[in-house]
């Protein structure tokens, strides 16, 4: 189960040269090839567009289709993801990567769940305060009803009890002067984006919940993401 040493990729006669030569600059960065940089996407998918390390996807796949994983010293895993912030994917669906530390020995389990957004945010963009009539449905359940006021020029943060979960979200937004159905679907997966709409006298804007194009995270030799 232990994950392969650095010493085990790296043949006999690298070795011996790196110990003629001394310390040099090209032996540190060697010895550091066990290291990666670190990957910022709130999901990382395994199997997907992401292409993991080779250690890392055999550590979560053994976490996901087995109760725990363990190695000694510390787990790849670790080295390209923050497991107390961010989530991993696999087959459609979500797992929350749980790394525990028993001595010099690591372990790792993964427990399906549902990643959250931050909370809705109502900006007023009418030259006035307003009143707002929210409701809101989730994956066809109640989820919310709230009347705000909003002064001019500020915005306001619709908190939940259930938080806001991955999802498809539809409601309605009403002011004096207006009446719009609203809707999205959290589902991003480069950042944990917080839905945002933007009122104004006739219209609203909005929810801003979409990626950014950006590339998926994969690594090269030395251990550095991909650009």
């Amino acid at each position: 189960m232990n994950r392969r040493s650095l010493l085990s990729i790296i043949g006999p006669s690298s070795i011996a040269l790196a110990g003629c030569l001394g310390n040099t600059a090209s032996d540190v960065k060697d010895d550091e090839k066990s290291s990666y940089e670190r990957c910022s996407w709130y999901i990382i998918e395994i199997d997907g567009s992401h292409e993991l390390p080779e250690e890392a996807e055999e550590e979560a796949m053994a976490a996901i289709e087995g109760e725990r994983y363990e190695t000694e010293g510390k787990l790849v895993l670790e080295e390209i993801m923050n497991a107390d912030e961010q989530y991993l994917r696999y087959d459609d669906q979500y797992y929350d990567p749980v790394v525990e530390k028993e001595g010099d020995t690591s372990y790792l389990t993964a427990h399906k769940t549902t990643p959250e957004t931050g909370p809705l945010t109502l900006e007023n963009g009418i030259g006035d305060d307003i009143v707002v009539d929210l409701s809101l449905t989730y994956e066809g359940d109640d989820f919310l009803s709230e009347t705000v006021e909003i002064e001019e020029g500020n915005d306001v943060k619709i908190a939940s009890e259930k938080g806001y979960p991955y999802g498809s979200y539809e409601g309605t937004l009403e002011t004096e002067t207006l009446s719009e159905n609203i809707g999205w679907t959290a589902a991003s997966q480069k950042v944990k984006r917080e839905p945002r709409y933007d009122i104004h006298e006739e219209y609203v804007q909005g929810p801003w919940v979409g990626d950014y194009d950006t590339r998926p995270c994969s690594w090269d030799e030395d251990g550095e993401l991909k650009r």
